[in-house]
């Protein structure tokens, strides 16, 4: 099977520009990757968001980032100066909560993850059970310090700086009961951080729970569906005239690609071209760049 590589617009015509801009009214963006490296703008994403606005291009960000607050993202976006705030932001966060007051969920949630992600989810009238593990030794000391938490009808994988083996032990428990609802926020694999460096991103931790309780977990970020019908219910674009611009092909694209949107990659984060040429995609994006930074300029060349 032959797979057509995408069209780097950086090598198209005036024309083909011309025609790619005009063929979506709506952006999604990953963040970490695409708009930002750690903190910072990539340079010219600014001029790129501002062109975007001024052709009234319909724009959210779309993150498996849930290590940030609210208000934290409030204060990131303001001092970018991209004129986003957090009600633009759609995150795994946001998700998970909308999905268990669906449900009208009213047990404890065991939770894998961050202060801040627990912090969201006590805000939001959920309560969560505490459990930190213990420093063990042996097996035995381990097994002694683990029971059953009846009370307890999720457990919800975000990512936890401070995984522990009693930890993952609670979680496999809990999930040994099937009226535990599994959620996780997002399959990544790996995190982009700044200094050009990835990270052991949740996915491990992910698997290894699978692998022991024959479990798959709901997915709460991408590449997950219940990611596409938060996006249908809440904001509604039309999938045809919506582009998707991510940096990782095993979240970003292929989530763009299970919901129907237009793709465009970007070499700014985790995917590299290298690695489309390894021939571990069987379906790659039409398009794609080398910044998102640089794309102001060649809307500018077709003015």
């Amino acid at each position: 099977m032959v797979i057509t590589k995408p069209k780097d617009l950086a090598n198209a015509s005036q024309d083909e520009v011309k025609t790619f801009i005009e063929s979506f009214d709506n952006i999604y963006f990953d963040c970490d990757g695409v708009l930002m490296h750690g903190v910072n703008l990539i340079p010219g994403v600014s001029d790129t968001v501002k062109i975007l606005r001024d052709l009234n291009k319909n724009m959210k960000i779309i993150t498996n980032n849930t290590f940030r607050s609210s208000a934290q993202w409030n204060e990131l976006l303001m001092q970018n100066r991209m004129n986003f705030c957090y009600d633009d932001i759609v995150s795994p966060t946001k998700v998970v909560i909308d999905y268990l007051k669906k449900l009208n969920f009213n047990k404890k949630i065991y939770v894998l993850g961050t202060k801040i992600f627990k912090e969201a989810l006590i805000e939001a009238g959920f309560d969560i059970l505490e459990f930190d593990g213990e420093m063990i030794f042996d097996i035995d000391a381990c097994l002694d310090n683990i029971t059953d938490n009846l009370d307890v009808g999720a457990v919800i994988v975000e990512f936890d700086f401070n995984l522990n083996y009693s930890k993952l032990l609670k979680a496999t428990m809990l999930l040994n009961r099937h009226d535990v609802h599994f959620l996780c926020c997002g399959l990544d694999k790996k995190y982009y951080i700044k200094n050009k460096m990835n990270v052991l991103g949740s996915f491990y931790c992910i698997n290894g729970l699978e692998t022991v309780t024959n479990r798959k977990p709901l997915v709460c970020g991408k590449p997950g569906p219940l990611l596409q019908s938060f996006l249908a219910s809440n904001i509604g674009f039309d999938p045809a005239r919506t582009l998707f611009v991510g940096d990782s092909m095993d979240s970003d694209i292929k989530f763009a690609q299970f919901c129907g949107f237009q793709q465009l990659l970007v070499f700014t984060g985790i995917t590299k071209t290298s690695d489309l040429e390894k021939g571990f995609y069987s379906e790659l994006p039409k398009y794609c760049m080398d910044s998102l930074g640089h794309l102001h300029k060649l809307i500018e060349s077709i003015k």
